[in-house]
């Protein structure tokens, strides 16, 4: 309940419907309903019994022939219902010259009786026009259909409304055999026709569970779905897809054969080769674990001797003392033939050397 004497009527109502949830609850004067039960229930359990009874109240007027009185800037206060109709008007001391106004008296209105607010149409599913008494929608015809993963939805018309109207509606909600027929006939299919699987076209294990990735006959490639071993009925389907996967398997395990190796590494514990594939190119070239190559080892066993004909690679640490070696043995040079180029360009001689030569 909400109260404010500015509104037309001063108490309004959140009112739930029958049938609805708290979503559809919708705020109505007081004088709108006419379920005085409901009212003084809800008041005696919230205990807002002398609220409500406050803001109905009318508001009060004055009374006709009720004393007007005006206040004097000395606190004081006159009466004019005092003086006869003979005697000459009394102003109090320290009051205006001019004669005091009376407003007249208001005409009374015609009360309006309040506009009744009829809640309008919902458009989710489920949602038919908010109404006091609960009333049973029927479904006048089906207009489309879609999948969502795996579950079919029908756009439904429902009689008496109109196009806006319409809703998406799961298969498993209608009863309505008769008029999904009459749309399948329409569209050129039947609802029998238009569920039957056409082909298995892939399988997966999802959380230790096989699910096979089925096309629908009369249905395009992007209404494939995934479903669960347990949900197909269709053995011969089965039979034929798993005698050409293990073909393609086994044609694909025959393409790719070892040709050399080209390199070894270790990674978390384990030694991987990596694996030059015959008639593959570099690109093809893949990193495969040693309990995978169990039937090439004398590839393997080639590899390693080719290692070992190899001058082992230097360390780091010899490295970086060749370079030292190898800048000594430079400088050195470089100090023997420091006289010749000091004769040629006469630079970098002392007074002396050049006289005494």
């Amino acid at each position: 309940m909400e109260c404010r004497r500015r509104w037309k009527c001063p108490v309004k109502f959140r009112v739930r419907w029958v049938g609805y949830s708290e979503k559809d609850d919708t705020w109505l004067p007081a004088s709108e309903l006419n379920c005085e039960d409901l009212i003084n229930e809800f008041l005696e359990i919230s205990g807002r019994t002398f609220e409500y009874k406050n803001a109905m109240a009318p508001k009060k007027r004055p009374a006709e022939g009720a004393e007007m009185t005006m206040q004097t800037r000395k606190a004081m206060r006159f009466s004019y219902s005092e003086l006869d109709e003979d005697q000459d008007e009394v102003m109090p001391a320290g009051t205006r010259t001019r004669k005091v106004k009376v407003k007249p008296e208001p005409k009374p209105r015609k009360p309006v009786p309040p506009k009744k607010r009829q809640p309008s149409p919902a458009k989710s599913v489920g949602r038919p026009p908010l109404k006091k008494e609960p009333e049973e929608y029927e479904v006048e015809a089906v207009v489309d259909h879609r999948v969502r993963g795996r579950f079919t939805e029908y756009k439904v018309r429902w009689k008496g409304f109109g196009p806006k109207d319409d809703s998406w509606v799961p298969e498993a909600e209608l009863n309505c055999d008769n008029l999904l027929n009459k749309y399948f006939k329409i569209a050129g299919r039947k609802v029998e026709e238009s569920y039957e699987v056409q082909e298995i076209m892939d399988m997966r294990e999802v959380k230790g569970r096989t699910e096979y990735k089925v096309r629908w006959k009369g249905w395009s490639a992007k209404y494939d779905s995934w479903l669960p071993e347990e949900e197909l009925n269709c053995p011969d389907l089965l039979n034929r897809f798993h005698a050409t996967h293990l073909k393609n398997v086994e044609e694909e395990e025959e393409k790719y054969e070892v040709e050399k190796i080209l390199n070894e590494r270790q990674k978390r514990g384990n030694k991987e080769y990596l694996v030059q594939w015959k008639n593959k190119g570099p690109k093809h070239n893949s990193w495969e674990p040693e309990e995978n190559l169990e039937n090439c080892m004398d590839a393997i066993k080639k590899f390693h001797d080719s290692q070992k004909k190899k001058k082992p690679a230097k360390s780091l640490k010899e490295v970086r003392k060749g370079r030292v070696a190898k800048a000594v043995e430079v400088e050195e040079e470089q100090e023997v033939e420091s006289p010749a180029r000091s004769r040629r360009t006469g630079k970098n001689r002392s007074y002396s050397e050049f006289y005494d030569q």
